[in-house]
């Protein structure tokens, strides 16, 4: 199991999918078992939808300690009560939030001349919180908050081009998770920025790909 992958709860296997279709391409048991590629196809014949339910994207680390708690019998009401406290506890004065050098600057510079949009699975009184204390509150035109990544970004981004007077080609989306940010963007005919800091084997003409934020803002 590892971050770009896939949970499948109900089967209690691990799914590698293609990043731009979402078709899985190989499934494993947790001890390394394959699947024959007749199985794979009969259990998943069609692209996957990510419900959290029973497909869980492994987009980011936030999903790797839930899927692995749920593999070995914790209840999602269990793993939900401890996601909920380490979230309270990162938006707490005991948590040490480390500031982007260069980041606020580079908004401040963007935004005269383009439109800066939050999106964030992040519930919209935490946001505010973190932003405040990373000096950052108020430097979005827009911040779109409980945003249900990846299920809903494809949705959320042509909510974007409908309402603004941009092409698909002139709006960039900055992530550092692939299935939530990046390959959505790219699918819609967007540029994208991709934040991952070990080798990728990825490549794409809209697509930069960069090991930190402070490669973004010149730092």
């Amino acid at each position: 199991m590892q971050i770009g992958k896939v949970y499948d709860l109900i089967e209690d296997v691990i799914i590698t999918v293609d990043p731009f279709s979402n078709e899985a391409q190989k499934v494993e048991t947790w001890t390394g078992e394959v699947w024959s590629k007749s199985r794979m196809e009969k259990t998943y014949p069609e692209p996957l939808t990510y419900d959290f339910e029973r497909l869980i994207a492994l987009g980011d680390g936030w999903w790797l300690p839930y899927s692995i708690a749920r593999h070995y019998g914790v209840s999602g009401e269990q793993a939900r009560a401890c996601y909920d406290q380490t979230k309270d506890y990162m938006v707490s004065e005991q948590f040490s939030l480390t500031k982007t050098q260069g980041l606020r600057e580079s908004l401040l510079k963007w935004r005269i001349e383009k439109r800066l949009i939050l999106i964030t699975n992040s519930e919209a009184h935490d946001v505010d919180h973190i932003l405040n204390r990373i000096d950052l509150r108020g430097i979005f035109h827009e911040q779109i908050t409980s945003s249900e990544k990846p299920h809903r970004t494809i949705e959320l981004f042509r909510t974007i081009l409908r309402n603004v007077e941009y092409s698909a080609g002139s709006i960039v989306s900055i992530g550092d998770n692939f299935m939530n940010e990046i390959a959505p963007a790219l699918e819609l005919g967007m540029k994208a920025v991709w934040i991952h800091p070990t080798e990728s084997e990825i490549n794409h003409k809209d697509l930069k790909i960069v090991k930190s934020l402070e490669e973004c803002t010149g730092t």
